[in-house]
């Protein structure tokens, strides 16, 4: 049995938490917005994989990481499946006083975006840092209200730390085997599968956002064809400058991923509650590695621009942003 702390339970962090406590691990959750409430009433959990959980509770929730981690107590792995915004908060500084306090524990990202891993690898070489690519269907509807629609599948390796080889892929697979084999599968090259993944959240994750449409609705406007594949082609095209082959196959099953639903990527719902959106990890990491080696993205270019504008707008609306009374403009044509 593995001592899990799970930071960030929403759709997906409550799913894997579900979970990992089916399979006999003792799991915490840290639980900030509407502690009090769910502590007492639990969350209400409607799965395709896990079938109708009323009142369904973790054995711990806790309202912060330093009580997580009070008397002492210890971790196998902490899961991190919050929203990744390094343009607002550190992951790393975040999970360390579990790092601190657990001196082996694994670090396990349920997260979304490109390169999330190196930050921790960097402020701590000495754990393992296991990445999980989900492709889960599920959303947090609000006050411990989750729906899962399409099914939870976790692509999960390790990011490479310099040291042994042998002793991270142990722990990767000992944390397959916490999670589930029918949940989750093991990797040798978890980059590729964040990649792969980027195909829809690059494309159907932010264009969803910027026309307030669900999936579905820009697919009934023709648009995954005229705008979401081309975009598509662009990031299959950064992935084999940086030595990743995706193909015209990857691409069609991300454009029918969705099936027959109007699905709501997360970034869509993000935006709809007037939260902010992973935008930097999603889209501006991929366009570094574009311009890294010279590759043209006129379509993404456009799109994270347009993103840019958007994300403005939500921190304005969360008194994030300080505008100035007035503005000087300076124009090359005056």
């Amino acid at each position: 049995m593995a001592k899990i702390l799970i930071i960030g339970t929403g759709g997906v962090g409550t799913i894997a938490g579900l979970s990992l406590t089916q399979h006999g691990n003792e799991v915490t959750f840290v639980v900030r917005s509407n502690f009090e409430e769910l502590k007492k009433t639990g969350y209400n959990i409607e799965s395709c994989d896990h079938g109708d959980q009323t009142n369904w509770k973790p054995h711990r929730m806790v309202n912060s990481v330093q009580e997580a981690i009070a008397n002492d107590k210890n971790y196998d792995y902490v899961l991190v499946a919050m929203k990744a915004l390094p343009d607002v908060f550190s992951t790393a500084d975040i999970i360390r006083p579990v790092v601190e306090s657990s001196p082996n524990v694994a670090i396990v990202l349920f997260q979304n975006g490109l390169n999330i891993e190196e930050p921790i690898v960097k402020a701590f070489p000495n754990n393992v840092c296991v990445s999980g690519v989900s492709m889960i269907g599920s959303t947090n509807l609000g006050a411990g209200e989750i729906h899962q629609a399409e099914p939870d599948y976790v692509k999960i390796g390790y990011f490479d730390n310099g040291s042994d080889k042998a002793p991270q892929e142990k722990r990767a697979k000992e944390f397959v085997q916490a999670y589930g084999p029918k949940f989750a599968h093991y990797v040798d090259d978890v980059v590729y599968h964040r990649w792969r993944k980027l195909l829809y959240n690059a494309t159907f994750n932010t264009i969803c956002s910027i026309t307030r449409m669900d999936s579905g609705r820009l697919w009934l406007n023709g648009v995954s064809d005229s705008l979401i594949r081309p975009a598509m082609g662009e990031i299959r095209a950064i992935a084999k400058a940086d030595g990743h082959i995706l193909t015209e196959e990857d691409e069609d099953y991300m454009i029918d991923s969705d099936g027959e639903v109007y699905y709501k990527p997360s970034m869509l719902v993000d935006v709809e509650k007037g939260n902010l959106m992973e935008m930097e990890v999603i889209l501006k990491a991929p366009l570094d590695v574009a311009k890294k080696y010279n590759v043209p993205t006129p379509i993404l270019s456009v799109v994270y621009e347009l993103l840019k504008c958007l994300q403005f707008q939500l921190k304005e609306a969360k008194g994030m942003v300080e505008l100035p009374e007035k503005l000087e403009r300076k124009s090359a044509l005056h």
